[in-house]
């Protein structure tokens, strides 16, 4: 029987794999260098990819930002033609809306991980992951 090989490529398993394949060269920067532990380094990595999978997968993005993008027109086509201040235009201005609402929730998801990224940078890890990652 075939065995799977499955190669997980997100932050924190690039990180471990460079670490793992370059620690016995000589030029690779240290955890001691740092003054840092291979479990703060652990920790560190877990929490920050938490962080960046907090968005969801692409369809839960995608299902939202859709859900967004139609609750105005939506709620317009509820309201009589005539009663809407735009008249004919009014489907045309509810998808504009539509689409800023889906943007705007788009942006709001993004500022939220890049504040909790933020939040928790920690200035010894955050030089050796830039030594690891420029090596």
């Amino acid at each position: 029987m075939k065995e799977l090989n499955v190669t997980i490529d997100d932050y924190e398993h690039r990180i471990n794999r460079k670490i793992a394949n370059h620690k016995d060269d000589p030029d690779f920067p240290k955890l001691a260098d740092f003054n840092i532990t291979q479990k703060q380094l652990d920790d560190y990595l877990y929490d920050y990819q938490a962080v960046l999978d907090s968005k969801g997968s692409q369809r839960t993005r995608l299902t939202v930002g859709g859900v967004l993008f139609v609750i105005p027109p939506l709620v317009m086509s509820a309201i009589p033609e005539s009663n809407l201040p735009w008249g004919e235009a009014s489907l045309y201005v509810s998808l504009a809306m539509g689409a800023v609402l889906a943007a705007a929730g788009a942006l709001l998801q993004q500022l939220v991980i890049y504040l909790r990224l933020k939040k928790m940078s920690q200035q010894q890890i955050e030089r050796y992951l830039t030594a690891v990652k420029n090596f």
